[in-house]
């Protein structure tokens, strides 16, 4: 099947059946197929608090296929749904204080009047603020993507498995790239206290062009250590990582991210209107 032409007339009608009494509802743009027939998921909230969902098809009523569509409904929503916001968040972060900082560093030590001592703390910095950079201009091509392929699917109508396992697979991996971005910087934070100390040395002086003095100051540890440490917490799992390979931690991400489905399928499952 190429394409599902939504019979919305219809599905309005069976979520409006529904819902109760000063509720909204809400009902995805996609369906899954289950022996051909479209199958929706729709919730429904009063306020901010969700009150239940339903399974509703405008084209049969087997209650059995609505359970089966369930789960895969699911996890494309929910999965699709933490792209949006935390994927947009992230690739929409002002990165204008590190090509500064990038750039500062850069023409320190293309200057050649450090010792050295500070030429290698300086020399790292800088390749740390860089990849900084890269793995942000990465994350971003990564949420631009992964938003197309869900225009895709909007488009055609309805998800199927490779669908689910498709958009999965960029929840890790924007993780990790966040996880890259925090880690070099985190082990080698000390670094930037001695560029913020040297900045006003005579031979180090003449390079300040940031467009704001604090700029500089937001590298130190008293000021980013603990946004580090707190970015690191939420993305490591508590493990030390630093060994891990890219498909050992995406397994990881992934293994630990379908437990919270689980966990959530049963919750939703108790607050199940329809079937």
């Amino acid at each position: 099947m190429e394409k599902v032409v939504l019979n919305q007339e219809r599905l309005v009608k069976l979520a409006e059946d529904n819902k109760k009494l000063f509720e909204n509802y809400f009902v995805k743009r996609f369906a899954y197929l289950v022996n051909d027939e479209p199958y929706y998921f729709a919730i429904f909230k009063r306020g901010d608090k969700t009150k239940g969902y339903a399974v509703l098809s405008p084209e049969s009523n087997n209650k059995s296929d609505q359970l089966v569509a369930l789960k895969p409904l699911l996890h494309y929503s929910v999965s699709i749904n933490n792209i949006l916001s935390d994927g947009k968040y992230r690739a929409n972060i002002n990165f204008a204080v590190f090509y500064e900082v990038r750039d500062y560093l850069k023409t320190i030590v293309e200057s050649n009047v450090l010792d050295t001592d500070d030429e290698v703390i300086y020399k790292r910095s800088l390749s740390i603020v860089q990849n900084m950079i890269d793995l942000q201009e990465s994350l971003i091509e990564h949420y631009k993507e992964a938003v197309r392929k869900y225009d895709a699917v909007k488009e055609k109508g309805f998800i199927t498995e490779d669908d689910i396992h498709d958009i999965k697979r960029y929840l890790p991996l924007l993780m990790r790239i966040q996880y890259k971005q925090y880690l070099d910087r985190y082990d080698n934070r000390n670094d930037f206290d001695v560029i913020y100390e040297n900045r006003n040395k005579r031979e180090i002086k003449q390079f300040d062009h940031f467009t704001d003095q604090k700029n500089l100051k937001q590298m130190t540890t008293n000021i980013a250590e603990k946004e580090m440490k707190e970015g690191l917490s939420r993305l490591d799992y508590g493990r030390d990582l630093h060994e891990m390979t890219d498909d050992e931690y995406d397994e990881l991400v992934l293994t630990e991210y379908d437990k919270e489905l689980d966990q959530q399928l049963e919750r939703v499952k108790s607050k199940l209107r329809y079937p």
